[in-house]
């Protein structure tokens, strides 16, 4: 499975690597002739975001080898907001396996861990970001994309579950990152102005 996973991370890497290479040097041939200077840390901080991006998009639109089937299945789709990691709550209060409880908290937990530095790495790259709103808008926006893409694999046979509590968990995990680094900054300002 391993191997797979990674045949599928060269594969992506090779077509979207040279776009970013290509895309980074335009943009940087343009800045030099206005007369901007390259900036290695910006460079490398919009690197990070570039792989994260990257990461995301395989973690959850690539199609891995064990979850492909035939044809979507109904079930697998869900629209009401809360019900489905309510259900799941539920199922492990009413029955308590160690196994339901480790699936459940992993979705919920997992949904959030994900998208934490899109939020805080925005703000890090662009100072607009450093609002509350643009990040929620940002990260729902691409969650939602996610989901609406998965939505469309499964007419293709390809297995990817659809949740709408998947893109509340993503935009809550973007906004416990912006949170976070919002403190952080506030803590360095403290610290500099003693």
């Amino acid at each position: 499975m391993l191997h797979q996973i990674l045949k599928q991370a060269l594969f992506i890497s090779g077509i979207t690597l040279p776009l970013w290479l290509v895309f980074r040097i335009v943009v940087n041939s343009y800045k030099k002739r206005q007369g901007t200077g390259l900036l290695w840390g910006q460079e490398l901080k919009q690197f990070v975001l570039y792989v994260y991006i990257i990461c995301v998009l395989m973690i959850t639109v690539m199609p891995l080898p064990m979850t492909r089937h035939h044809g979507p299945k109904r079930g697998h789709i869900n629209i009401l907001p809360i019900a489905n990691t309510a259900k799941q709550f539920n199922a492990v209060l009413a029955r308590g396996t160690h196994g339901m409880m480790v699936h459940a908290l992993e979705n919920i937990v997992g949904n959030v861990i994900l998208f934490l530095p899109l939020g805080i790495c925005l703000p890090m790259l662009w100072p607009q970001y450093f609002n509350f709103k643009r990040v929620l808008l940002t990260a729902f926006l691409f969650s939602l994309t996610i989901e609406l893409t998965q939505l469309f694999s499964r007419q293709f046979g390809i297995y990817r579950s659809v949740d709408v509590d998947d893109v509340i968990l993503n935009t809550c995990g973007a906004i416990l990152g912006f949170a976070t680094i919002g403190r952080l900054f506030r803590q360095k300002r403290v610290l500099n102005q003693v």
